[in-house]
């Protein structure tokens, strides 16, 4: 079986210029985790959820044990709210970042002629869910853990 009679033929691409906020709501809106990041029509990158994740500078949110003081009994509260509040704010911030600052540059690629076994291989190997599809060196599709299974079993 080859890529070709599994793979999505219509991909749902990214551009580099856009913010989390709007790549986030297209991958919501198609329900899907990830997709290829495409401009001019040449394949620069794939934006996934990890990816995402990822550029959250969120930090430390560990706690240590303590055994608090009489004044920490007011502190350690007051703390904590100005941390969840700066977490908040990061949050927020994050949204307004650039698709092309945190996505992954070092895309595997597949070609509608390769074995679904060595996209299957290849997503395995590097710990990837998706494949852009490439002929050409234009995205024909794209093919996803999903797709193989769904035509392993026809």
């Amino acid at each position: 079986m080859r890529v070709g009679d599994v793979m999505t033929a219509e991909v749902v691409a990214l551009e580099p210029g856009m913010t989390l906020r709007e790549a986030a709501e297209t991958l919501r809106g198609h329900g899907i985790s990830g997709a290829p990041v495409v401009e001019r029509g040449d394949l620069v990158g794939v934006l996934s959820e990890g990816d995402v994740v990822k550029a959250l500078r969120t930090g430390e949110l560990g706690y240590g044990l303590w055994f608090p003081s009489p004044f920490e009994l007011v502190e350690v509260p007051l703390r904590n709210l100005i941390r969840w509040r700066k977490l908040r704010d990061e949050l927020e911030e994050s949204g307004d970042l650039y698709v092309g600052d945190v996505m992954t540059e070092s895309v595997k690629t597949a070609s509608p002629n390769d074995t679904v076994e060595d996209a299957a291989e290849t997503m395995t190997r590097h710990r990837i869910n998706r494949l852009p599809v490439l002929r050409g060196g234009e995205v024909v599709g794209i093919v996803t853990r999903e797709d193989i299974i769904r035509g392993l079993v026809g």
